[in-house]
């Protein structure tokens, strides 16, 4: 078992004990990869902090109930429970988004901060990624995202989900696949940053 491994699981002990101090370790060793995650899904800041804040306050609400497995330390928990966040914040922003196009619109108020934040340079590769693992299917998408951008090892991923390892590894091949087309197709199109956006 691996130092980090263990620092988290020493952590999360504590932390099931009612340990504020762990809480506090355990947010300052992995807040920035669970931001980093949840901002290669969103091309957000303020999606991504919120999210962040989020999955942080179910670690401390269900601290009780997770069960660490050995192999896997509390990482591969939190990026789970970030995807399962942001998808149910997807489903709700659709509803939304049905809602008010039935209402009546005068005026459209162009955002503005947004557009500085779009000009301030947030990368067009980022987005092309960011819409490749949209046009997968969730499962493949947090297969992908899981394993190879936060390179969370399969035999680890194995542990949380209770998959074997071998399994994991031959829906990650098919997974790249898949996305390796979708990016070969969205590069060939040569989108914009603002229409690949639109297609989040």
């Amino acid at each position: 078992m691996s130092s980090e491994i263990q620092v988290t699981s020493d952590l999360w002990i504590r932390l099931q004990n009612g340990d504020a101090r762990a809480f506090t370790d355990l947010y300052r060793i992995h807040a920035q990869r669970v931001y980093n995650h949840c901002y290669r899904r969103t091309l957000s800041y303020p999606d991504s902090e919120d999210l962040t804040a989020e999955v942080f306050a179910a670690t401390w609400r269900k601290r009780t109930q997770i069960r660490l497995h050995d192999e896997a330390g509390g990482l591969p928990w939190l990026l789970m429970t970030a995807n399962n966040l942001l998808h149910r914040r997807r489903a709700s922003l659709t509803s939304a988004a049905k809602l008010l196009s039935r209402l009546p619109v005068d005026h459209i108020v162009p955002d503005h901060g947004q557009m500085l934040a779009d000009q301030a340079g947030i990368d067009h590769d980022m987005a092309v990624i960011a819409v490749v693992l949209k046009r997968l299917s969730r499962r493949d998408r947090d297969i992908v995202q899981l394993c190879v951008v936060e390179q969370i090892a399969s035999t680890q991923l194995a542990a949380v989900t209770g998959e074997p390892a071998g399994t994991i590894r031959s829906r990650l091949s098919r997974a790249l696949v898949k996305a390796r087309n979708e990016y070969d197709q969205l590069t060939a199109a040569n989108l914009s940053f603002e229409q690949l956006r639109n297609m989040l």
